[in-house]
């Protein structure tokens, strides 16, 4: 009955594809819900703007290459996120006889309460000591009770 001519009509069968269109709409919504912050970063004179709700996870990925002696490292973590584990580094994938290869430095954070402060991070050689860094990266991080 669903596929004839006149199925248009029927009220039973414009119930159930209403009822059909309505769940997968719910189900598109409920799976477009990430416990991550990753939306394209908004950048206001250099400092990306990255807003979180309570208990939302924030990524930060921030390219960089070790064999060189530099890493990056937190400067600044504002007392309202959590930093869940160390960060962490992989290489990107390289010819099996190359070295000096870059990769890709990551932190996870945990929203823990409400606020507004900037996250930053520096690139240097940690033996430097007295040197200003290579590079930085600042993240505007605003965290309200949901968004």
């Amino acid at each position: 009955m669903l596929f004839e001519s006149d199925a248009h009509n029927n009220p039973m069968v414009l119930t159930v594809r209403l009822v059909a269109l309505i769940t997968m709409l719910l189900l598109s919504a409920c799976a477009q819900t990430s416990p991550y912050s990753d939306l394209p970063p908004l950048s206001v004179d250099g400092v990306e703007l990255r807003v979180l709700a309570v208990n939302q996870e924030l990524l930060i990925s921030l390219p960089g290459n070790p064999s060189t002696g530099f890493s990056w490292a937190t400067e600044h973590v504002p007392a309202f996120l959590e930093q869940i584990g160390e960060g962490e580094y992989s290489s990107d994938k390289a010819s099996e006889n190359m070295v000096g290869v870059g990769g890709t430095f990551r932190w996870r954070f945990l929203a823990k309460g409400k606020g507004t402060d900037t996250l930053r991070f520096i690139y240097m050689r940690p033996w430097e000591k007295g040197n200003p860094p290579a590079d930085t990266a600042e993240y505007r991080i605003i965290v309200e009770d949901r968004l």
